[in-house]
């Protein structure tokens, strides 16, 4: 009898605590990664259209979305349902998976920065027309663009073995899961946007051109500012994939 008690107690314990479908929180991240997932699909889907407004709108419902997993993993109720289902396989596997994304994550916004730091300084050389620098920091700008698609390359190789390990996931599991493959998918697409031959609307236009003609002046200031946004938006995932982490961390150490 005292065993039956104790099981209704456990059972009326993990009803209440574990988040529903039906959780108002829970239904706001489903539509985020709903969102997420159909703009992955359409805006992503080909490369060639890719441009900066798309990368960095993706990366601001990147930070809602995990905007509303903190607020989700913050709720107490819902840490202790998390404690008492088992799930510290599934807790473990997002803390793991959120550190590599954020080394991912940390690593792309470093590159990102170096490669607008010297398209600034090409930028300021070729304005000062007969500057003995000018050819210094051409032979920069081409060798920090080097550097960067090797950084880039690498990461995509990185951001491939991210994958799903669990397919029959609690609701609070499974959105951390989706939300890892999602932010995976975006990270992904905008490497591949950084490696691309040259456009017209290119972020990355070759050193020479710009030295010739102000068409060229021009490129690397829209560069410039395009990098820029693309720092802004990497440095807010950034910082949200760090709560992520300290969320989880927090559940797994109470």
């Amino acid at each position: 009898m005292a065993s039956s008690t104790t099981t209704e107690k456990t059972f009326h314990v993990r009803s209440v605590s574990l988040p529903s479908r039906t959780h108002p929180t829970t239904l706001r991240v489903e539509e985020e990664l709903l969102k997420l997932k159909l703009f992955v699909e359409s805006s992503l889907a080909s490369m060639s259209s890719i441009t900066n407004e798309v990368i960095c709108n993706g990366l601001k419902d990147l930070a809602t979305l995990y905007d509303g997993i903190k607020d989700l993993l913050h709720q107490p109720r819902i840490q202790q349902g998390l404690r008492l289902s088992n799930q510290t396989k599934a807790l473990e596997e997002g803390v793991d998976g959120s550190m590599r994304l954020l080394d991912l994550c940390g690593t792309m916004k470093d590159a990102v920065v170096t490669s607008k730091e010297h398209a600034q300084d090409l930028q300021l050389a070729l304005r000062r027309r007969g500057d003995s620098s000018t050819g210094e920091k051409v032979q920069a700008y081409i060798c920090s663009r080097k550097e960067t698609q090797k950084t880039i390359k690498k990461c995509y190789k990185d951001l491939k073995q991210i994958d799903a390990k669990y397919s029959d996931l609690p609701v609070i599991s499974r959105l951390l899961n989706e939300a890892r493959m999602i932010t995976r998918s975006l990270l992904c697409s905008i490497l591949q946007s950084l490696v691309m031959p040259k456009t017209k609307a290119s972020w990355w236009p070759f050193a020479s051109k710009a030295m010739r003609t102000m068409m060229g002046q021009n490129q690397l200031k829209a560069v410039e500012i395009s990098l820029g946004d693309l720092e802004n938006g990497l440095e807010h995932l950034f910082r949200r994939l760090i709560q992520n982490r300290v969320s989880l961390l927090n559940i797994l150490s109470l």
